[in-house]
């Protein structure tokens, strides 16, 4: 039950909530505190309700990421964080799950964020905080994140599906 105190909200947290958190999911598991369908808007929270929002493996199952971005903006405060954590387009891994609608490059919340895309879906804006690719960590990963540093353009470009990265890590600030 949201007792209003939690400044962090744990979206799809499954039943690994990062403590101290306030979880959200639509499957009403062990630390599961709201029960919610993660694709019904809005969410039963007010506005600039959250400091942090975290979404760990969520964002490649909701069909409406236009939505979701939206919907997380209205429960962030100004200047508060998204930390999300998706699958990268070349791991085998982001493929397997059949309730994956989605996969990320380097580029895909770029959209969303001011500066980067011009963005005809949204009014919403974020300002990214840190992102980066998180690799395994045989010499095939430490090979793709050499070159990745070097030039994530080109890498994504030439090298992504011989050297796949894992995930893509993105902190991404509310502008309001």
């Amino acid at each position: 039950m949201d007792d209003g105190r939690a400044t962090v909200l744990d979206i799809g947290c499954g039943d690994r909530k990062a403590a101290g958190a306030l979880g959200l999911d639509r499957v009403p598991l062990e630390g599961v505190d709201v029960v919610h369908d993660l694709e019904v808007f809005p969410y039963p929270f007010g506005g600039d309700r959250f400091e942090l929002v975290r979404a760990r493996h969520v964002l490649e199952h909701v069909r409406d990421l236009v939505a979701l971005m939206n919907e997380l903006h209205r429960v962030t405060r100004p200047g508060g964080r998204l930390d999300l954590i998706v699958p990268y387009f070349t791991y085998l891994g982001a493929y397997r799950d059949p309730t994956h609608c989605r996969f990320f490059t380097w580029g895909s919340l770029d959209y969303f964020v001011r500066g980067r895309q011009p963005c005809v879906y949204t009014d919403r804006v974020f300002e990214y905080v840190e992102r980066r690719l998180r690799f395994g960590r045989n010499w095939r990963g430490r090979l793709g994140e050499f070159i990745f540093r070097r030039d994530p353009s080109r890498y994504e470009r030439h090298w992504a599906r011989a050297l796949p990265a894992r995930e893509l890590w993105c902190s991404l600030r509310v502008v309001k």
